[in-house]
């Protein structure tokens, strides 16, 4: 076996060392239980703490029991997720604050799942950036749910027939909470627009799509930004 001239081990180097198999490393990585760093977006052990973490393993060592991930499904609240959880009886909970809360809480494995729908700006992508960035936990994987329909949220006694975005800043809007996927593409969307955020007046804040469209109907703004359900 050789070893990076920065002493870092790769997966495979580190397989090689301990006889194991790749896959074994993975599950270390991800019950905690070896040192590691993925600074580059990869998994890399650093030898020296290797060495360390493998003398600490003498005789008598009794290996700390694997962590339990809690049974809840994190990040953005979308009714058609929801919905098919309830539907499907899986016994899963839902904690759903918004896709940035999600990915960070799914990262610090405190959920299975986190729905995600984050924009990257420079390149106009869904997620992945973001899941890059982010120390996810080992065996994690993007999976494709649905493509979603996005657009203006009004009472069915507005007056207003026609809006577009320059129409906002005379209007009273439901804000999403920061980290929101919805409210990061619609801060993405003023800028595509030239509207300064600062002139935007949210006069109510909504966690979830639905309490967006209750704010409407309770008459607390005019307008929110929010996903379109088909019945």
């Amino acid at each position: 076996m050789t070893t990076s001239d920065n002493h870092y081990l790769t997966t495979k180097e580190l397989a090689d060392l301990l006889r194991i198999k790749e896959r074994k490393v993975y599950d270390l990585v991800a019950s905690g239980n070896v040192p590691y760093s993925r600074a580059t977006g990869k998994l890399l052990f650093p030898l020296t703490e290797i060495q360390t973490w493998i003398s600490s393993h003498g005789s008598g060592f009794v290996a700390s029991a694997q962590k339990t991930i809690p049974k809840v499904a994190l990040g953005s609240h979308d009714p058609l997720l929801d919905w098919a959880i309830r539907e499907s009886r899986c016994g899963l909970a839902t904690y759903c604050d918004g896709s940035e809360d999600g990915l960070a809480r799914f990262s610090a494995a405190e959920g299975m799942i986190a729905g995600l729908h984050l924009i990257d700006p420079p390149t106009k992508q869904w997620n992945i950036e973001q899941v890059k960035k982010t120390n996810t936990h080992t065996n994690s994987v993007l999976i494709e749910f649905a493509w979603r329909e996005r657009g203006f949220m009004l009472s069915r006694d507005s007056n207003l027939n026609t809006l577009s975005f320059t129409d906002l800043p005379t209007l009273r809007i439901v804000g999403r909470q920061p980290g929101a996927g919805a409210q990061t593409l619609f801060e993405f969307e003023l800028h595509q627009q030239d509207i300064d955020i600062p002139t935007i007046q949210y006069s109510h804040l909504a966690r979830t799509e639905a309490d967006a469209a209750q704010a409407i109907t309770m008459g607390k703004a005019d307008i929110a930004f929010g996903v379109e359900v088909q019945t």
